[in-house]
């Protein structure tokens, strides 16, 4: 398998960020220019409740949000990348699986 350590533009990528929480936020890869990308967030749905207290399990369906655009750098990570969003939130290529949202505050 071919590994891909730069962003492809219309990839989905996903960032799950939290302290004793976790909150899945997912970006649409609209442009590359260099070591940079454009990426648009994406609208979270509620896919039901998990499997603890407090949980959700969240997904996109691709349609983006209100938010505009913004452009980042992306750095190489071995077989892939990563795009930090801001001081306490990465995104990394996104499985196509929902994610878990918690919070136990």
């Amino acid at each position: 398998m071919e590994k891909i350590t730069t962003p492809i533009v219309g990839e989905t990528l996903v960032a799950q960020w939290g302290y004793e929480a976790s909150y899945p936020e997912f970006y649409k890869v609209i442009k590359v220019a260099g070591e940079y990308v454009t990426l648009q967030e994406l609208k979270r749905i509620y896919m039901g409740p998990g499997s603890f207290y407090d949980a959700r399990i969240m997904s996109t369906n691709g349609e983006a949000s209100e938010e505009k655009p913004f452009r980042r750098k992306f750095k190489q990570n071995g077989d892939s990348f990563y795009v930090k969003i801001n001081s306490y939130k990465y995104a990394y290529t996104w499985n196509g699986k929902p994610c878990v949202e918690y919070n136990h505050h």
